[in-house]
């Protein structure tokens, strides 16, 4: 039995496809899915989101904890919800690529 996906982890699929990147793990807890992906050397995390409200700055900082955590060089965050100003301002210094604001 398969799971269905929802419209953010479709999304991902096709950016992760495009991307030429290779999922290594995978880990889901409710509305929040957590691809560990590799291409070559370099390391990503692609982070799925689905049903919440926005994303804050709160948010981004953990996600940096989550990079440095995880030897990743980068994360790519992919949602249906909004961003706010501030976190979609210092995402990219952290190293967070803010895809998929489709709501915005």
């Amino acid at each position: 039995m398969s799971e269905s996906k929802t419209a953010v982890e479709k999304r991902a699929a096709l950016i992760i496809k495009y991307r030429k990147l290779k999922v290594q793990k995978k880990e889901k807890e409710r509305d929040k899915t957590t691809n560990f992906l590799s291409q070559g050397a370099s390391n990503c995390i692609f982070l799925c989101i689905a049903g919440q409200r926005n994303i804050g700055i709160s948010y981004i900082q953990e996600l940096k904890d989550l990079i440095k955590e995880k030897g990743a060089e980068k994360c790519v965050i992919i949602t249906d919800c909004k961003y706010t100003y501030s976190a979609r301002a210092n995402a990219p210094k952290m190293g967070i690529e803010c895809a998929g604001e489709f709501n915005n």
